[in-house]
């Protein structure tokens, strides 16, 4: 990078770095997944060649987030505080405020399907019917879909990987995340024919 500078008549050239330096990156991305940029940046931002994560981020991060918790009385909390930083408050603590909304309504989804209010199964004198079970005979089907959930997630990092590295011509790497998608389809493989 070459930096070209006058002064009453004169150029003072500066050249800064090889050219190699690592380019700045900036996000660009709707209002709804915003909110979730700061997940991103805590770790590290994509160069200007790669993909920019956040929306997968925004997506399956409150999903997930009401897979484990999964009660309605907790997503009601979660969500009732979160709509309070999304209203009262501005900057980080709005964004979070968003991200707890989200959510808490995934937590509410989740505690119909599970049949928990508070870890009661008795909301307000209505007695909730459970879908899945996390207890006894659900455990199976529960213990399935997080595995499901876990490789399409893992899948999905890899694949992106993959096509990111091959686009920067980083060969190595490329090739890296491509054996490890190979081996996370030969363990799927493996388990399916163990179990079915």
């Amino acid at each position: 990078k070459t930096l070209l500078v006058s002064m009453h008549g004169k150029v003072f050239i500066e050249k800064s770095g090889d050219g190699s330096d690592k380019q700045p990156s900036k996000l660009s991305n709707p209002p709804g997944v915003r909110r979730f940029e700061f997940l991103l940046s805590s770790f590290s931002l994509p160069d200007a060649h790669e993909l920019d994560p956040t929306i997968l981020i925004a997506i399956t991060y409150p999903v997930i987030f009401g897979m484990i918790f999964g009660d309605i009385g907790y997503g009601l909390l979660t969500a009732a505080i979160g709509l309070f930083l999304r209203v009262k408050k501005v900057g980080f603590l709005k964004d979070v405020g968003g991200m707890m909304l989200l959510s808490g309504a995934w937590t509410i989804i989740f505690g119909y399907v599970f049949g928990e209010f508070f870890g009661g199964e008795q909301m307000l004198g209505y007695h909730l019917t459970p879908i899945v079970h996390r207890s006894g005979e659900g455990i199976a089907l529960l213990f399935g879909l997080t595995l499901l959930v876990g490789v399409i997630h893992l899948g999905l990092g890899f694949l992106i990987g993959f096509v990111a590295n091959l686009r920067a011509k980083h060969y190595g790497h490329a090739w890296a995340k491509f054996f490890w998608l190979v081996v996370e389809a030969a363990m799927v493989a493996g388990i399916y024919s163990i179990v079915f």
